[in-house]
């Protein structure tokens, strides 16, 4: 599901955001689980709102720079800690990297956090 644009969670998130992919990166399986995107000019501030009341969640961890104007970004749907993709992504021009799970700081809704074994 990762790797399929029509109806993978990557996809979803995409269209929602408006976003144009660029190129794909992260291979995976058959397919590609990350993609470098192009979105309309916003801040910082404003993706981490968008993002929070697109999937409905109290806040989302953020780490980094904070840009005033951002055009570019990453989207790695899933399980997206792997360090050479976040990498991997500055290299290719992205400026903020939006994924579903970094296994370090996980919450579930009891507030107790989970590390993966």
């Amino acid at each position: 599901m990762d790797t399929s644009l029509p109806i993978g969670t990557g996809g979803a998130i995409i269209e929602a955001l408006g976003a144009k992919i660029i190129r794909p990166f992260v291979p995976y399986g058959n397919g590609h689980v990350g993609h470098i995107c192009r979105i309309d000019e916003t801040s910082t501030e404003t993706l981490l709102k968008q993002v929070t009341e697109l999937f409905d969640i109290p806040y989302a961890d953020f780490e980094g720079k904070r840009h005033d104007l951002l055009h570019r970004i990453a989207i790695v749907p899933g399980c997206g800690d792997v360090v050479a993709d976040m990498q991997e992504a500055e290299l290719l021009g992205a400026q903020a990297y939006i994924t579903g799970e970094i296994h370090c700081h996980i919450d579930n809704p009891y507030g107790k956090q989970h590390t993966r074994k």
